[in-house]
């Protein structure tokens, strides 16, 4: 839209140009090249993703952890990649019971120093629990350090948590009256599933941190409750499909001691994992590394995506002999076609070590039961789709423009839109033989009524089908008599 000065404010004599952009908004396709591991270390920053660029370097800063092997696994199989490791922790939680509410000083100590509250006469559990949560709060020596909240189960219970993962404290002394009672219960941490929660949830930025796959491989291979896995991949998923991120969790079946069959890997996955849009995509078994160690396979097969992704494009799938996984010697668990043929169709990506191919990742489908979002390579060419559209607008200077009646901010909209799809439909991403085939941009007053516009709304609506997985090639083979093989063709 040509700028238009308001001549009234220039009253020198004199030329005065000024520069202005116009036209399609030049978009870079959005980046998903990197990968995010949640685990554990002895050492490093808590919830922070960091970059490592080697297993050495992952133990210079993280120290000893479980997650080493799988670290290694990444490298192996994409040396140069682009891995941020996330030292998982929550906050310390202690939780302070009330007995009968009884007048008289109560009273308790966090790290050494006391806190009290007097109650009066006829006091009620929830009136001597809101005085201590403001005792706590109050004191200037504990209140940097921990903060008390009504936990809301009942009015009996309060809680205090450390205000920083990884500091904790110490509540000892608690004292009541004659006739009641003042209890306390201290997690040293929560649970690990609670620490690896707790890290999915408060450690990424959707600006800050650009697309990519998730894995917690430690939460899967440690965690020996079905429910605290499935806590962690829930998390994983929500956030993944969280507006503004758009990622892919990769995630891991739990360890063979406890699923060690396809059909059980099936049992899990469907009882315990699942996706609307595709977000979420489940593994097994797991795999031998050279030195015999027995690794949750999702390090591995987020590398062989990225390195794919790099030399082939965003629309493949993470699988394939093409891409064998390197470092590794056997897997955990033989899976035959015939135990493949029952568990591919409902989710369960399997491993598999085919003879003279090496260890494969031999399945590419994701925990939905929709199916337009079937395959990985949906969910990610839609994710990075919507994410170079966001990155396009956002950055392009459209919003808080006047939107003008003959139509040229719609179609500068629309014209943008049009040119990122055609990139994708070139570049393999969405499929047709034409441009019109693969995707329809609509942006106009068709679709943007007066009500929509006086609200400061406009709607851009965009068709696109993106590119489907080959999964299994039919091949027919037709036995024709000599020098009727043109004529059988025909007639076939």
């Amino acid at each position: 839209m040509p700028q238009t000065l308001n001549i009234n404010q220039l009253t020198a004599p004199g030329v005065y140009v000024y520069e202005d952009t116009a036209g399609v908004i030049p978009a870079e396709i959005a980046s998903f090249n990197r990968c995010y591991l949640i685990g554990t270390g002895t050492t490093g920053t808590y919830n922070a993703p960091t970059q490592v660029t080697s297993a050495d370097d992952f133990t210079t800063q993280f120290g000893s952890s479980p997650s080493l092997n799988s670290v290694k696994l990444f490298f192996n199989n994409l040396p140069n990649g682009i891995l941020f490791f996330i030292r998982a922790a929550s906050k310390q939680i202690a939780t302070i019971t009330v007995g009968t509410p009884t007048a008289g000083a109560y009273s308790l100590t966090i790290n050494g120093t006391a806190v009290s509250y007097t109650a009066g006469a006829s006091p009620t559990l929830q009136s001597i629990v809101d005085g201590l949560i403001a005792a706590v709060n109050a004191n200037v020596t504990v209140s940097p350090i921990v903060t008390a909240l009504d936990d809301t189960t009942g009015n009996s219970t309060f809680l205090v948590t450390s205000d920083n993962v990884g500091t904790a404290f110490t509540v000892t002394s608690p004292t009541a009256p004659g006739g009641s009672t003042l209890t306390v219960t201290v997690d040293t941490y929560a649970t690990l599933a609670d620490e690896f929660v707790y890290a999915i949830q408060n450690s990424f930025d959707p600006d800050l941190h650009e697309q990519g796959i998730l894995i917690c491989p430690e939460a899967f291979s440690g965690l020996t409750s079905q429910s605290d896995r499935t806590s962690v991949a829930t998390a994983m998923e929500n956030l993944c499909a969280t507006e503004g991120f758009d990622w892919v969790a990769f995630v891991d079946s739990g360890p063979p001691g406890t699923i060690n069959t396809p059909a059980l890997a099936q049992t899990e996955s469907a009882n315990n994992y699942t996706t609307a849009r595709g977000h979420l995509a489940y593994f097994f078994p797991y795999v031998k590394d050279l030195l015999d160690n027995v690794v949750p396979p999702s390090a591995g097969v987020a590398a062989i995506a990225l390195r794919r992704y790099r030399v082939e494009g965003f629309q493949q799938p993470p699988a394939g002999t093409k891409y064998p996984m390197r470092g590794v010697k056997d897997v955990a668990v033989i899976v035959k076609k015939s135990q493949q043929a029952v568990v591919n169709p409902n989710g369960v990506n399997c491993i598999r070590n085919l003879p003279g191919q090496g260890v494969i990742v031999y399945g590419s489908r994701t925990r939905s039961a929709s199916p337009y979002y079937k395959f990985v390579n949906t969910r990610i060419i839609l994710s990075v789709f919507n994410r170079t559209l966001f990155n396009a607008f956002e950055a392009g200077g459209v919003i808080f423009s006047a939107v003008d009646g003959q139509g040229v901010l719609f179609t500068r909209v629309r014209e943008t839109a049009e040119a990122i799809a055609y990139r994708f439909w070139e570049g393999g991403a969405f499929f047709g033989a034409q441009p019109k085939d693969a995707f329809l941009v609509k942006c106009s007053r068709a679709n943007n009524p007066a009500i929509d516009l006086e609200a400061g709304i406009v709607r851009v609506d965009i068709f696109a089908a993106p590119v489907p997985t080959l999964e299994r090639l039919l091949v027919t083979t037709y036995r024709v008599a000599i020098d009727q093989v043109l004529a059988s063709a025909g007639a076939a």
